[in-house]
């Protein structure tokens, strides 16, 4: 594009909407066809951060390390409200700047921002493209050249945000002035766009793509000599600056230029063509404001490729969650988005090899040709991807292992990955844990599905039933879809049978979809020594427990390590510490109910011989502690016999049993 040349704003700003907004250079705001002076540098911070994410909610989190970088003041909540106030009555108060939960959106008019008139014009010029129309395309993309008048939001003093937010729009712009390029170069346009790639290649010169166009640019311009001290330089800065030598495709140029061959450059209808694998997003989706906007934040960032990993139990609305995110970020991923679910919490893990040749496949390459062996998949694969404007959802990965070989390699592409545990050991990927529903937010849900009238008769009702439902979305949606097509059945009814412990996950069943189904899938896909643990769970009463519990339980074994095999597929949560310091564990409400019916189809004696051994562990830490501080430590009127016969494993059990 052409950054250097100012042009005058689009024509449309004086139309109805009275405003227009200019970021693809400094930052500008038209009213009335008039140019509206901000001159607060912190008014103009929080407008650009609003403006690069129109219609989505910028967390307050966000606008604060933008505003103060790394040094906020200790009211900087009030005081962001106090600027919001100001550029909402600087721009009118008309309601463009909206208060969100956790944070703040600017909700823009069709065709009053050069982003929008941007992304608009590239949608023509891939549409041109694949219908074989290249004129047009390239027409369209010289449009939107012009839109680009400078260093982006130069204007802008805030150090976070062009670190986080600027790189993403930069690379957007530097795509569409490649593919204009290319189709200069296919229509023999080579001599008019010279000085413009030199320009640009100047400014970034390790953009392989551009340098290759420059020297074709330049071969066909008559000054071979020329476009090969372009491959040295390259070369020479590659080396120096990333230990890397010029890939396949500046290579190819250089030696098509050296035997006197000039490829036709001609551009690939199908690398225009909109590449989307997402599954549908629900309609009915609600709640999650705050992490949405989290991971969008997270995704966008364009100092390096972006890894985000969202964990959460069976069932608590991790891939709905991922797939609703990606939807929303098509638009600043243009070159598409692939999708696989790895099928990671079942019992056969997709094989990463064979998943890389899927992508090859989907990306354009030939399923006869298609490299050997997961190593040289991966290596086509992030050369595939290079340079590109990928999102990759990775659905259900079940560990790191799985994952590595899947990511690419190169900034503009990035990575979201839903897993029953936390990825650590992804190097680089940032972790967010997804919990169950507020209440509000699975009533909410309910009545998307059942009606809002239903949930207003039997309000109290309502929320019992999210809460029965352990707040997770999937056994709020399978509630609710056992009561939609029954319109006069109270809620109460539903209610009634949830409450019985022994039936609710019956309930919590509807077709192929269920609760216990989800649960079974992972169980099927633990070690036997960790099903063991989880059956063993099944034994305890409700609430938190302490690792050596499970220990105890599981015939001696390491409570801390078969803790973590649990946490890692989903099936506990880690609580934190005790007073003692002993670390704390607790399984979801649902999950205990079908680990306590795991516990019961075990034989009786091996019940009884864990209790048993859990007893003799409490007799014994109670009586090396009274020796060990040399004082009594039963309660008044009870006697060693007395805490012997309560801690009884017969006693134990039969309380289990009953």
């Amino acid at each position: 594009m052409r950054p250097a040349t100012a042009q005058p704003p689009p024509s449309n700003e004086g139309s109805a909407t009275a405003v227009y907004f200019r970021i693809l250079g400094p930052l500008e705001v038209r009213m009335n066809g008039r140019t509206v002076d901000i001159s607060a540098p912190k008014l103009r911070t929080i407008l650009a951060s609003l403006l690069l994410q129109p219609g989505e909610a910028v967390p307050v989190e966000t606008l604060i390390d933008r505003l103060w970088d790394t040094t906020p003041p200790l009211r900087a909540r009030a005081a962001l409200q106090t600027y919001t106030a100001r550029l909402r009555g600087i721009l009118g108060g008309d309601g463009l700047v909206r208060t969100r939960a956790g944070g703040y959106a600017i909700e823009l008019p069709p065709g009053s921002s050069d982003i929008q008139e941007f992304d608009t014009l590239l949608a023509t010029a891939r549409s041109a493209i694949t219908r074989g129309d290249r004129q047009s395309g390239l027409e369209a993309l010289r449009e939107a050249a012009r839109l680009w008048h400078g260093p982006i939001l130069f204007n802008v003093e805030s150090a976070t945000l062009h670190r986080e937010a600027v790189p993403g729009l930069l690379e957007r712009c530097m795509e569409a002035s490649e593919r204009r390029f290319e189709l200069e170069l296919a229509l023999g346009n080579h001599r008019i766009i010279l000085e413009e790639l030199r320009a640009l290649t100047g400014a970034h010169p390790i953009r392989e793509g551009m340098r290759a166009q420059l020297m074709r640019a330049l071969y066909r311009s008559g000054r071979q000599a020329e476009a090969l001290q372009v491959y040295r330089d390259t070369r020479a800065v590659l080396q120096a600056e990333l230990g890397l030598d010029p890939g396949f495709e500046l290579r190819s140029v250089q030696q098509e230029i050296l035997h006197g061959r000039d490829g036709p450059a001609e551009p690939d209808p199908g690398s225009y063509a909109v590449l989307c694998q997402l599954p549908p997003s629900l309609s009915d989706f609600v709640g999650r404001v705050d992490e949405a906007a989290h991971l969008e934040g997270r995704l966008t960032r364009a100092d390096a490729v972006p890894i985000v990993v969202v964990s959460g139990v069976a069932g608590v609305g991790k891939s709905t969650l991922a797939v609703r995110v990606a939807h929303r970020l098509r638009p600043q991923f243009s070159d598409g988005q692939l999708y696989v679910n790895l099928e990671g919490a079942g019992p056969a893990p997709r094989d990463p090899a064979e998943v890389l040749g899927e992508f090859l496949d989907a990306l354009g390459g030939e399923r006869s040709v298609l490299p050997q062996g997961l190593e040289a998949r991966a290596a086509a694969f992030r050369s595939r991807v290079a340079d590109r404007r990928v999102l990759i959802l990775l659905d259900d990965a079940v560990d790191a292992e799985q994952v590595t070989p899947l990511l690419p390699g190169t900034p503009g592409t990035a990575v979201l990955v839903t897993s029953r545990g936390a990825l650590s050991e992804l190097p680089g990927a940032h972790q967010r844990r997804l919990q169950p529903f507020a209440v509000e937010e699975g009533v909410g849900l309910l009545g998307r599905i059942i009606g809002g009238r239903r949930i207003a008769a039997e309000r109290r009702v309502a929320e019992e039933i999210v809460d029965l439902c352990g707040r997770l979305p999937l056994a709020v949606r399978i509630a609710g879809a056992r009561l939609q097509p029954q319109p006069t059945l109270p809620l109460s009814a539903l209610a009634d049978r949830l409450r019985d412990n022994t039936r609710r996950l019956d309930e919590l069943s509807i077709g192929r979809l269920g609760v216990r189904s989800r649960l079974e899938l992972a169980y099927a896909g633990l070690a036997p020594h960790v099903q063991v643990a989880l059956r063993r769970i099944g034994l305890m009463p409700p609430g938190a427990f302490a690792a050596w519990t499970l220990g105890v339980l599981c015939d001696g074994s390491d409570g801390e390590r078969l803790a973590e095999h649990l946490v890692a597929s989903g099936l506990l949560e880690s609580v934190g510490a005790d007073p003692t310091g002993e670390a704390r564990y607790r399984p979801h409400d649902l999950t205990a109910l079908f680990a306590r019916e795991l516990a019961g189809r075990e034989d009786a004696d091996l019940t009884r011989a864990a209790f048993e051994r859990l007893a003799e562990h409490a007799r014994t830490s109670v009586r090396d502690t009274a020796l060990a501080f040399g004082v009594p430590v039963l309660r008044p009127g009870v006697t060693a016999r007395g805490l012997n016969r309560e801690l009884s494993a017969k006693r134990l059990f039969d309380r289990w049993a009953g």
